[in-house]
Protein backbone atom coordinates (compact mmCIF):
# COMPACT_ATOMS: atom_id res chain seq x y z
CA UNK A 1 0.00 0.00 0.00
CA UNK A 2 2.73 2.06 1.14
CA UNK A 3 4.41 2.07 -2.26
CA UNK A 4 1.27 2.70 -4.02
CA UNK A 5 1.17 5.77 -2.14
CA UNK A 6 4.63 6.67 -3.24
CA UNK A 7 3.78 6.28 -6.56
CA UNK A 8 0.95 8.14 -6.98
CA UNK A 9 2.54 11.01 -5.04
CA UNK A 10 5.12 11.11 -7.49
CA UNK A 11 3.62 10.82 -10.18
CA UNK A 12 1.54 13.91 -8.88
CA UNK A 13 4.64 15.96 -8.67
CA UNK A 14 6.00 15.10 -12.25
CA UNK A 15 2.46 16.12 -13.47
CA UNK A 16 2.58 19.51 -11.55
CA UNK A 17 6.34 20.35 -12.23
CA UNK A 18 5.61 19.45 -15.88
CA UNK A 19 2.32 21.25 -16.47
CA UNK A 20 4.35 24.55 -14.68
CA UNK A 21 7.16 23.57 -17.29
CA UNK A 22 4.85 23.83 -20.29
CA UNK A 23 3.72 27.16 -20.12
CA UNK A 24 4.41 29.39 -23.45
CA UNK A 25 8.16 30.96 -23.48
CA UNK A 26 7.15 34.51 -23.78
CA UNK A 27 6.98 35.68 -19.99
CA UNK A 28 10.39 34.14 -19.94
CA UNK A 29 11.63 35.95 -22.75
CA UNK A 30 9.99 38.89 -21.82
CA UNK A 31 11.92 39.07 -18.24
CA UNK A 32 15.09 38.74 -19.85
CA UNK A 33 14.27 41.29 -22.25
CA UNK A 34 13.15 43.59 -19.41
CA UNK A 35 16.34 43.14 -17.64
CA UNK A 36 18.36 43.66 -20.60
CA UNK A 37 16.58 47.37 -20.59
CA UNK A 38 17.76 47.74 -16.74
CA UNK A 39 20.93 49.90 -16.10
CA UNK A 40 22.35 49.61 -13.00
CA UNK A 41 24.63 51.65 -10.86
CA UNK A 42 26.14 51.56 -7.56
CA UNK A 43 25.66 54.31 -5.14
CA UNK A 44 26.17 55.83 -1.62
CA UNK A 45 23.72 57.94 0.22
CA UNK A 46 25.51 61.50 1.60
CA UNK A 47 26.93 61.14 4.68
CA UNK A 48 26.65 57.06 4.83
CA UNK A 49 29.24 54.59 3.59
CA UNK A 50 26.61 52.62 2.68
CA UNK A 51 26.53 51.60 -0.42
CA UNK A 52 23.21 50.48 -2.42
CA UNK A 53 22.54 49.25 -5.89
CA UNK A 54 20.00 51.08 -8.01
CA UNK A 55 18.22 49.73 -11.10
CA UNK A 56 16.47 51.54 -13.25
CA UNK A 57 14.71 50.95 -17.10
CA UNK A 58 16.61 52.63 -19.62
CA UNK A 59 14.12 55.19 -20.17
CA UNK A 60 13.62 56.44 -16.84
CA UNK A 61 17.36 56.41 -16.64
CA UNK A 62 17.11 59.04 -19.54
CA UNK A 63 14.70 61.08 -18.06
CA UNK A 64 16.06 61.40 -14.65
CA UNK A 65 19.27 62.52 -16.07
CA UNK A 66 17.23 64.90 -18.50
CA UNK A 67 15.70 66.54 -15.46
CA UNK A 68 19.24 66.84 -13.23
CA UNK A 69 20.09 68.59 -16.42
CA UNK A 70 17.38 70.47 -16.90
CA UNK A 71 17.94 71.74 -12.88
CA UNK A 72 22.03 72.43 -13.54
CA UNK A 73 20.60 74.85 -16.40
CA UNK A 74 17.97 76.04 -14.17
CA UNK A 75 19.79 77.42 -11.27
CA UNK A 76 23.15 77.99 -13.62
CA UNK A 77 20.57 80.87 -15.23
CA UNK A 78 19.72 82.76 -11.67
CA UNK A 79 16.14 80.48 -11.26
CA UNK A 80 15.84 78.48 -7.77
CA UNK A 81 12.65 77.65 -8.63
CA UNK A 82 12.45 73.43 -7.86
CA UNK A 83 9.57 71.55 -9.19
CA UNK A 84 8.34 68.88 -6.84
Amino acid sequence: MKKYLMMAATLLTASALSGCNSTSNSQGTEVAQQKSELVCEVVAKTGSHMKKRRCVSQAQARLEREQAQEEIRRNQMGGSKTTK
